[in-house]
C-alpha cells in the first residue's frame, strides 16, 4: 500500500507543485509537460471531470407574500 501512496505523491510532486523561483514544477523542466496540471488531470487523465448531476429539489412550493 506505502507503493501506491508513493507513486501517487512522485506524481503530484512531479506535475503539480511549482517551484518558488521559476514557477515551473519538475516535468515541465525536463520537457514532459507544457503546463502545470490540476489534481484532477492525474485521477481522470484525457477526460472530462465528472461532476455530479444537478437535482431539482422537490419541497413545498414558495407562498407568494
Amino acid at each position: 500500500m506505502l507503493a501506491k501512496y508513493l507513486t501517487v505523491f512522485r506524481a503530484v510532486h512531479n506535475f503539480v507543485f511549482v517551484g518558488k523561483r521559476d514557477k515551473r514544477t519538475p516535468a515541465m523542466r525536463l520537457g514532459f509537460a507544457k503546463r502545470p496540471l490540476e489534481y484532477e488531470d492525474l485521477i481522470w487523465p484525457g477526460e472530462r471531470v465528472p461532476r455530479p448531476k444537478w437535482a431539482r429539489r422537490r419541497g413545498k412550493k414558495a407562498i407568494a407574500a
